[in-house]
């Protein structure tokens, strides 16, 4: 949402980038962070369509009872890296946006793909646990994001 933010108060024209919330909805097609799965499982929410659980024989209960099995494995890991690709299409952002904000933009996507990142090495301790990423590569893009901020 701050990238869309971003991108629709302070982007080219004033306008909205019309992909761009495609693009986190894509990264992200089940919740907001790829490191949070298990917080909205347990609240209920579950968005992947039943036709990808079935794909993978896997229930809604394998998901919210994080059982570890070779079709939940795969669900996690195919949703995972769909939604990694999406994040690395979506490094192209900070072109629409005016500089003052491009520094904002490449670290939010750049902090996604890491978490991404985690929770792919994480599979499936995602469904039960968050996931971050480390922090010494989060402080790595975030300090080197502040050097070229403005740029």
């Amino acid at each position: 949402m701050l990238l869309s933010s971003c991108l629709g108060r302070y982007g080219a024209s004033r306008r909205w980038c019309p992909w761009s919330s495609h693009l986190t909805r894509e990264a992200h097609p089940s919740r907001p962070g790829a490191g949070s799965a298990h917080a909205h499982l347990g609240d209920g929410r579950l968005t992947l369509p039943e036709e990808t659980l079935a794909r993978h024989g896997v229930s809604r209960a394998d998901l919210e009872q994080a059982r570890d099995t070779p079709g939940t494995r795969a669900l996690l890991t195919a949703e995972l890296t769909r939604a990694r690709a999406a994040l690395q299409a979506a490094r192209a952002l900070p072109g629409l946006v005016v500089p003052g904000c491009r520094a904002f933009v490449r670290a939010f996507v750049e902090l996604e793909v890491l978490t991404a990142d985690a929770a792919l090495r994480a599979v499936p301790e995602v469904l039960r646990a968050p996931v971050r990423p480390a922090t010494g590569a989060a402080l790595r893009v975030l300090l080197g994001e502040w050097g070229r901020r403005g740029r």
